[in-house]
């Protein structure tokens, strides 16, 4: 009978001990940056910070909103990642006050708005070189057509 109270206690303390163990969560909506327009199917993945370890993933929900739970305290990178859009990354830690971290909006901007201006830059002393080498080349055909055209 003592045996069986002792494990009682030892299985009572060991709940208590699991259910002491703080989880956090996040929570957050992704959104087309130019349209305004709600992004479904978005990767969000939570990395370790201190090796970028995937440590959890899911895919954003119809109207763009995604919820990760039972995350243990430490320091993460958020990654939201979508075909033709650039990757989302932020670092985040969570606030011992709060279970949740809520990223809010999450904007995420279409690769053909990242690439705004090309600037293309030529060397005048290239263009050169290509007509002095045009010009030889011209100067030498001619040479050759003036020595054969006595031959005939």
């Amino acid at each position: 009978m003592k045996i069986l109270l002792v494990f009682i206690m030892v299985l009572f303390g060991s709940i208590l001990t699991l259910s002491a163990q703080t989880s956090y969560s996040i929570k957050g909506t992704t959104i087309d940056t130019a349209l305004k327009l709600k992004l479904p199917n978005v990767n969000v993945s939570i990395l370790n910070a201190k090796d970028s370890v995937l440590y959890k993933f899911i895919w954003t929900a119809e109207d763009g909103s995604f919820s990760i739970s039972n995350i243990p305290a430490g320091e993460y990178i958020l990654l939201a990642s979508y075909p033709k859009y650039a990757d989302y990354t932020e670092k985040f830690t969570f606030d011992p006050a709060k279970n949740i971290h809520d990223f809010g909006i999450i904007n995420m901007q279409s690769n053909g708005n990242l690439l705004k201006e090309v600037l293309i830059k030529g060397e005048v002393t290239a263009i050169k070189i290509m007509f002095l080498l045009l010009k030889i080349i011209i100067s030498m055909k001619t040479a050759i057509f003036f020595l054969i055209l006595p031959l005939r």
